[in-house]
Protein backbone atom coordinates (compact mmCIF):
# COMPACT_ATOMS: atom_id res chain seq x y z
CA UNK A 1 0.00 0.00 0.00
CA UNK A 2 2.86 2.07 1.02
CA UNK A 3 4.10 1.59 -2.58
CA UNK A 4 0.65 3.23 -4.36
CA UNK A 5 1.32 6.32 -2.23
CA UNK A 6 4.56 6.84 -3.21
CA UNK A 7 3.86 5.81 -6.93
CA UNK A 8 0.72 8.55 -6.80
CA UNK A 9 2.75 10.95 -4.98
CA UNK A 10 5.75 11.12 -7.67
CA UNK A 11 3.16 10.73 -10.63
CA UNK A 12 1.01 13.62 -9.05
CA UNK A 13 4.20 15.73 -8.35
CA UNK A 14 5.26 15.45 -11.64
CA UNK A 15 2.34 16.09 -13.24
CA UNK A 16 2.13 19.24 -11.09
CA UNK A 17 5.20 20.23 -12.06
CA UNK A 18 4.45 19.86 -15.73
CA UNK A 19 1.14 21.91 -15.65
CA UNK A 20 3.10 24.80 -13.79
CA UNK A 21 5.43 24.95 -16.13
CA UNK A 22 3.06 24.75 -18.67
CA UNK A 23 1.14 27.66 -17.65
CA UNK A 24 4.68 29.94 -17.12
CA UNK A 25 3.58 30.11 -13.14
CA UNK A 26 6.35 31.27 -10.48
CA UNK A 27 8.57 28.55 -9.27
CA UNK A 28 6.80 28.86 -5.75
CA UNK A 29 3.74 28.52 -6.92
CA UNK A 30 4.71 25.84 -9.11
CA UNK A 31 6.19 24.14 -6.17
CA UNK A 32 2.86 24.49 -4.20
CA UNK A 33 0.92 23.29 -6.77
CA UNK A 34 2.82 19.90 -7.09
CA UNK A 35 3.11 19.12 -3.50
CA UNK A 36 -0.74 19.82 -3.29
CA UNK A 37 -1.12 17.70 -6.68
CA UNK A 38 1.39 14.71 -5.09
CA UNK A 39 -0.85 14.72 -1.99
CA UNK A 40 -4.26 14.25 -3.91
CA UNK A 41 -2.50 11.73 -5.99
CA UNK A 42 -1.14 9.54 -3.10
CA UNK A 43 -4.56 9.96 -1.62
CA UNK A 44 -6.82 8.43 -4.53
CA UNK A 45 -3.75 5.94 -5.50
CA UNK A 46 -4.70 4.23 -1.34
CA UNK A 47 -7.97 4.73 -2.19
CA UNK A 48 -7.86 2.51 -5.21
CA UNK A 49 -5.52 0.59 -4.13
CA UNK A 50 -7.54 -0.19 -0.89
CA UNK A 51 -10.80 -1.07 -3.53
CA UNK A 52 -8.46 -3.49 -5.71
CA UNK A 53 -7.13 -5.16 -2.75
CA UNK A 54 -10.61 -5.50 -2.00
CA UNK A 55 -11.91 -6.72 -4.99
CA UNK A 56 -9.40 -9.69 -5.67
CA UNK A 57 -9.95 -10.79 -1.80
CA UNK A 58 -13.13 -11.09 -2.85
CA UNK A 59 -12.60 -12.87 -6.20
CA UNK A 60 -10.15 -15.32 -4.55
CA UNK A 61 -12.80 -16.07 -2.00
CA UNK A 62 -15.26 -16.48 -4.78
CA UNK A 63 -13.32 -18.61 -6.91
CA UNK A 64 -12.34 -21.11 -4.03
CA UNK A 65 -15.60 -21.46 -3.28
CA UNK A 66 -16.73 -22.29 -6.86
CA UNK A 67 -13.82 -25.21 -6.89
CA UNK A 68 -14.87 -26.43 -3.64
CA UNK A 69 -18.71 -26.79 -4.96
CA UNK A 70 -17.66 -27.75 -8.50
CA UNK A 71 -15.85 -31.24 -6.01
CA UNK A 72 -19.41 -32.22 -5.02
CA UNK A 73 -20.97 -32.51 -8.18
CA UNK A 74 -20.70 -35.58 -9.70
CA UNK A 75 -22.44 -35.20 -13.01
CA UNK A 76 -20.46 -33.20 -16.18
CA UNK A 77 -23.14 -31.97 -17.24
CA UNK A 78 -25.25 -29.28 -15.51
CA UNK A 79 -27.92 -30.00 -18.17
CA UNK A 80 -28.30 -33.29 -19.61
CA UNK A 81 -28.80 -34.22 -22.96
CA UNK A 82 -31.88 -36.46 -22.91
CA UNK A 83 -34.46 -36.79 -20.32
CA UNK A 84 -34.35 -39.65 -17.86
CA UNK A 85 -37.88 -40.28 -18.00
CA UNK A 86 -39.85 -41.10 -21.01
CA UNK A 87 -42.05 -38.78 -21.92
CA UNK A 88 -45.46 -40.34 -23.64
CA UNK A 89 -47.86 -38.54 -24.76
CA UNK A 90 -51.58 -39.71 -24.09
Amino acid sequence: MKFLILIGGIIGFSIGLLFGWAFESPYPSVLWKSCMAAYAAGWLMKWWGGMWAKSLKAALRDSGNQDASSDDNQSPDAYPSQPTEAVTQS
